[in-house]
């Protein structure tokens, strides 16, 4: 997998549609391709475009992941690192802002986690699997 930076950098205005977007587009309505099963690491950049500071097209597909594929678990780090499942495969994934200095947490990552990371990090998580795997005592 091709990982993108998260500096700044200039970019065209063009429209063309890139790997990872679906051809879909309508509008500002775009349609991206969900994870695939090899990616493990999505990281977005901000670009200069006609003056103005945006997502690059990976951090725009992260953003269309985490509104249509992803279910939030949890949260940490005051509010800024999420927890999330994948609704399609299950697998676990953390949703983060690696240069959280700049104005408004700078471009997103999306990150593979283990379940035992998960678990070491997210404590609502970790109290939800606990109790999921302590027996349910049963009144008759």
């Amino acid at each position: 997998m091709r990982e993108q930076g998260a500096g700044l950098r200039e970019q065209g205005t063009g429209n063309g549609c890139g790997t990872a977007r679906c051809s879909m587009e309508r509008g500002n309505n775009m349609a991206f391709e969900s994870l695939r099963q090899e990616e493990t690491l999505l990281k977005g950049a901000w670009i200069l475009v006609d003056d103005k500071v945006r997502g690059d097209e990976t951090n725009q597909r992260i953003e269309w992941i985490r509104s249509h594929d992803l279910e939030v678990l949890d949260h940490a780090s005051g509010g800024w690192d999420a927890l999330c499942r994948d609704k399609g495969d299950r697998r676990l994934w953390e949703l983060t802002y690696p240069q959280g200095s700049l104005q408004g947490g700078g471009p997103l990552q999306l990150a593979l986690i283990s379940e035992q990371e998960a678990l070491a990090k997210y404590l609502k998580f970790a109290k939800a699997t606990q109790d999921k795997s302590e027996p349910t005592e049963q009144t008759q």
